[in-house]
């Protein structure tokens, strides 16, 4: 139930009677949230209305209703309580993907099977989304509630007629007790301060991951412990949510046993995803997406294989799904133009020579031999109107 690209067609079912397409107006960038959009019009005379929203945190022993589609597409619930509210950590994958981060999940004490759905209040108010979470490492599924308050950054804009702006610290954090924190010099002040703040958590974060494209990179390093922003204490992920929304943060850290401060800009993102895709050679390319970044802690240049037809030229000649095409014949390649520019001047069958980077960032040499005949070049774009256009390398519509 995770929206991971903006490529692909869209319908949208209304109380099981009726189907009218949809069209993707954001995608969170971090969460994967999908804003969608459609037609009101096309729903006839069916009594379709918005549910209220209420985005206090849930505490644990809260009541809630649970609320999702069972396997047979049938509306099911159950009433239910809160049990935790805590980080939602998962493994890294071999293969840069949506994992979501830095957020506090809500687990239930019994819940019922379902697709999706939410946490509704005996009033029938949204307190949360019930969503799955797949681990990459592990591949194991589990079920989370994401406070509902987390889709304001996104969803405030976009009510009020302007394009959401989000923005992130580009770090990934984890929680490190308290007892650890003062092994790594943490002063007993700070201690206190944290007991008083948060007397269930008894913890503080600790970076884990740096974005290779955030300003972060090269201020904050791994095993810093970010103990507060603009002066305030942070105790769980979702701290920074709001917080981050401002250009410019000053972050107090714990580095070395030694307290500092670091003035960090905000890493803008848009929630488009992969609006550009390119088919060479049966290999389906795009600029890195942002989790190439963020997972692999570096600054992504060139295009990314994201995957390959068998029988291709591409798959014969041993290019593989995650490697970056950085330069073409030895002319670079950092961006999909650029590519686009040095591949369209090259004739049927000729051999290519392709300079990649893997995720480790190793290099290699692959040459490859071209079959346009069978494997043209072609472009998908992402229309302004949400739809997609295909076109022939040289521009001609298809």
């Amino acid at each position: 139930d995770t929206v991971p690209v903006s490529l692909g067609d869209m319908t949208l079912t209304f109380a099981g009677t009726v189907r009218v397409p949809g069209h993707l107006v954001y995608l969170h960038p971090i969460h994967d949230l999908a804003v969608i959009g459609y037609d009101p019009s096309l729903l006839g005379d069916l009594p379709v209305s918005a549910a209220p929203v209420d985005t206090r945190t849930l505490r644990p022993g809260d009541r809630v209703w649970q609320v999702g589609l069972g396997g047979d597409r049938e509306l099911v619930s159950r009433k239910t309580r809160v049990d935790a509210v805590q980080p939602v950590m998962l493994g890294i994958s071999t293969t840069p993907r949506f994992r979501d981060t830095n957020v506090d999940g809500v687990s239930i004490e019994e819940g019922v099977d379902s697709y999706g759905g939410l946490l509704a209040d005996g009033k029938g108010r949204l307190r949360a989304l019930w969503a799955s979470f797949l681990d990459p490492a592990s591949g194991e599924r589990t079920f989370w509630g994401l406070p509902a308050w987390i889709a304001d950054p996104i969803v405030d804009p976009l009510l009020h007629g302007r394009a959401p702006v989000y923005r992130t610290l580009g770090v990934e954090l984890a929680p490190l007790s308290l007892a650890s924190a003062r092994d790594r010099g943490l002063s007993d002040d700070r201690i206190r301060q944290f007991l008083q703040a948060d007397p269930r958590g008894r913890q503080v974060l600790e970076v884990q991951r740096v974005n290779g494209r955030a300003p972060a990179f090269g201020v904050l390093r791994d095993t810093d412990l970010l103990l507060a922003v603009d002066g305030e204490l942070v105790t769980h992920p979702s701290d920074l949510e709001l917080r981050m929304q401002a250009p410019m943060l000053t972050l107090t850290i714990l580095r070395k046993g030694v307290e500092q401060d670091v003035e960090v800009e905000t890493l803008p993102l848009d929630g488009t995803g992969v609006d550009r895709a390119l088919s060479w050679a049966g290999l389906v390319l795009h600029e890195p997406h942002p989790d190439v970044a963020a997972q692999g802690g570096l600054d992504p240049q060139g295009v990314y294989v994201a995957w390959l037809w068998f029988g291709s030229p591409g798959a014969r000649y041993g290019v593989r799904p995650t490697w970056r095409i950085v330069a073409v014949d030895g002319e670079p390649t950092p961006t999909l133009d650029a590519f686009l520019d040095v591949v369209t001047r090259l004739d049927e069958g000729a051999a290519v020579r392709l300079e990649t980077e893997r995720l480790d960032g190793s290099r290699g040499v692959t040459t490859l031999e071209l079959d346009l005949a069978y494997w043209p070049t072609q472009l998908l774009e992402l229309r302004p109107d949400g739809t997609w256009a295909r076109s022939a390398a040289s521009g001609e519509e298809r």
